[in-house]
């Protein structure tokens, strides 16, 4: 597992799946990442396995994972250690390992990453430890003397949220993270008998709906000034029901419509990302339409995410 070597690896005894493979270090050392290669010729099999750090608090519990196949890496706090084991706890059969490798990379200073609950819950994160976030609400940009992210926080109303990540060892910054966040859609349902419906207002990217009718009807729950809509279109492998010609209509009751825009969603088949679609006039509303007047592949419509925009 140490020589370089691609046609030589080590296998456990036939028929035993536990083992522990235990690595030590001519000194004490930080290490951020751990690599793990099977034999490949001789087919993937490790299922489960552990990886643990021996430190002053004795062995603790660093990184765990399901599979190995080609290469596996894997990502963790900066721990001082001269003693690392390795444990295989399950496998399909008989382990093999060809390489195992340990390092200690320099950080990935990155933008943060936003995820926001329908609730309106927005939480910012990083890959890296031992980095700060620093944000602003108030559109300016952000520094090592603006906010500092601890936990999540609400947001509400139409707000643009700036972000960077910070490396408190070199004083170096990534680049900012700009976004404009609309109002939240803690009021909002969708009208439907199917409790499936709710997946296409999430704010969760990988669940969508697929509606038997081609459209979408959403109560936001109060009457709100419009300026435009949003549309996400399935992120799965498969993405059918792409809505590629639509029309989007408002009520105020949710009984008398008024169609405001209808068009094609330019080249979403190709380009599967959240189509923007400005009103020609603000309108106020608490009932929205948007409706498949056909789709890329001719099944019925299939909706990832459905939002307003309120904001400029």
């Amino acid at each position: 597992m140490a020589d370089g070597n691609k046609e030589t690896y080590w296998a456990a005894e036939d028929g035993i799946i536990h083992n522990e493979i235990l690595i030590k270090l001519p000194e004490v050392t930080k290490i951020n990442r751990f690599m793990a290669q099977e034999y490949y010729p001789l087919g993937q099999r490790i299922k489960v396995f552990t990886l643990e750090a021996k430190t002053g608090n004795g062995w603790e519990l660093i990184a765990e994972g399901t599979t190995v196949g080609v290469k596996r890496i894997l990502r963790f706090a900066d721990v001082e250690t001269d003693e690392i084991k390795f444990s295989i706890t399950d496998a399909k059969a008989s382990p093999t390992l060809f390489s195992l490798g340990v390092y200690n990379a320099p950080k990935l200073l990155i933008e943060p990453i936003l995820n926001r609950s329908k609730s309106g819950l927005v939480e910012l994160s990083i890959p890296e430890s031992n980095m700060d976030i620093y944000y602003t609400l108030d559109g300016s940009e952000p520094n090592e003397n603006s906010q500092k992210y601890a936990s999540p926080f609400e947001i509400l109303e139409p707000t643009l949220l700036k972000a960077i990540s910070f490396d408190p060892s070199n004083s170096t910054k990534s680049e900012m993270l700009e976004v404009s966040l609309n109002i939240a859609k803690a009021k909002w349902k969708v009208v439907h008998n199917d409790p499936n419906a709710e997946k296409a207002i999430d704010e969760d990217s990988s669940t969508f709906w697929k509606s038997t009718d081609n459209e979408i009807v959403v109560d936001l729950g109060e009457v709100l000034t419009i300026k435009g809509f949003n549309y996400l279109p399935p992120q799965n492998r498969y993405m059918s029901g792409v809505i590629s010609k639509y029309s989007f209509h408002t009520s105020t009751d949710g009984k008398n419509w008024t169609e405001q825009e209808i068009g094609d969603f330019s080249n979403i088949r190709n380009n599967p990302i959240e189509q923007s679609i400005p009103l020609r006039t603000p309108v106020n509303a608490q009932f929205i339409k948007l409706k498949s007047l056909q789709t890329s592949d001719n099944q019925s419509a299939a909706f990832g995410e459905v939002g307003v925009i309120s904001i400029d």
